[in-house]
């Protein structure tokens, strides 16, 4: 990706990912974004959290929800 020169300008994100459980039913995620320009610029971040289908198979009776808890201080939550 060096040849291509996209990085010519320095003008890219890093973003890093770190995930961690505090018990056997929580997952933790951490998302960290570094801007490498020299300027401000605008970067939407979307993770992305899934189920695995077992309440379409009778092996789990109610099908999950995600509830947003809010934000505070740039950190968000979800409780499923």
């Amino acid at each position: 990706m060096i040849d291509t020169g996209i990085f010519n300008d320095n003008k890219y994100f890093d973003v890093f990912t770190k995930y961690a459980k505090a018990d056997e039913e929580d997952i933790l995620i951490k998302i960290t974004v570094h801007n490498r320009a020299n300027e401000d610029a605008p970067v939407t971040v979307l993770p992305q959290i899934w189920f695995r289908n077992l309440w379409g198979f009778g092996l789990m009776k109610n099908k999950p929800v995600i509830d947003g808890l809010g934000s505070k201080d740039g950190f968000a939550s979800v409780k499923l």
